[in-house]
């Protein structure tokens, strides 16, 4: 399939699931890591990272948080560990990204100058899953996609969603798709059926059009944990460039 052919069969709705476990070099990325997740124990920092339903995340998630918390959050996050990231995450993603749509990916920028971060690193507590969703259900809370920190225009129909495994547990935390897209018809009640299970791998990156293709994670279980890296990949609505964000 061809670089356009990928941004046109999104453009319909595909799926368009992509795993890749040789992009990244796993010890340099879980290193860089290290000084973050010890922020965590022997228990969450209050401005680096923010608690969710399911676990922590760092920085807090742009849904359903208020714009001053998620700039606070943002400014809190641990300098030197967060660039080392930048260099050994972030540029080989966002290269690999231009590569797979062939076309640039643009930081979104802020009023004062800022751009926002590509990804978010993520911890689920044990027990916890994220419920069946696709994107375009939590937009309306989305800070970025209502327009509420910045002016964006997006194409609807592209909304891609990319994770990276750093930790797998035991048992659970798989990514889970279901046969519907779309959003819910208000008034009728929404059956699900199971169409993939794919389990968490340390080192394997996935990507998958998470805007309408309805998804969960499955609840974790230890022994270990489920650690990722994580966000959202957006076209804009002139068909030029990506952004991504978290």
């Amino acid at each position: 399939m061809s670089i356009n052919d990928r941004v046109r069969a999104t453009l319909v709705g595909e799926l368009g699931l992509r795993r890749c476990s040789s992009l990244l070099n796993h010890t340099q990325v879980r290193r860089c890591c290290e000084p973050l997740l010890a922020l965590l124990q022997p228990r969450a920092d209050a401005d680096a990272w923010a608690p969710t339903p399911w676990g922590h995340t760092l920085p807090r998630s742009c849904v359903g948080a208020s714009k001053a918390a998620y700039l606070a959050s943002l400014a809190a996050r641990p300098s030197a560990a967060c660039a080392a990231l930048e260099q050994v995450f972030a540029a080989p993603l966002v290269a690999w990204l231009e590569q797979q749509f062939g076309l640039p990916l643009q930081p979104l920028a802020l009023a004062q100058g800022a751009s926002l971060p590509c990804w978010a690193l993520r911890v689920m507590a044990e027990g916890k899953g994220i419920e069946p969703h696709c994107e375009q259900v939590w937009n309306p809370l989305n800070l970025v996609e209502n327009g509420s920190l910045l002016p964006v225009a997006f194409e609807p129909a592209f909304q891609l969603s990319y994770l990276y495994v750093l930790e797998a547990p035991a048992q659970g935390g798989e990514l889970e798709l279901f046969d519907r897209q779309g959003l819910a018809t208000r008034g009728r009640t929404m059956r699900l059926r199971s169409t993939a299970v794919v389990p968490p791998r340390p080192g394997e990156l996935l990507l998958f059009n998470a805007g309408v293709h309805w998804h969960r994670i499955r609840p974790s279980h230890t022994p270990g944990r489920r650690v990722v890296l994580g966000g959202f990949v957006r076209l804009n609505s002139s068909h030029t460039a990506l952004h991504a964000y978290v």
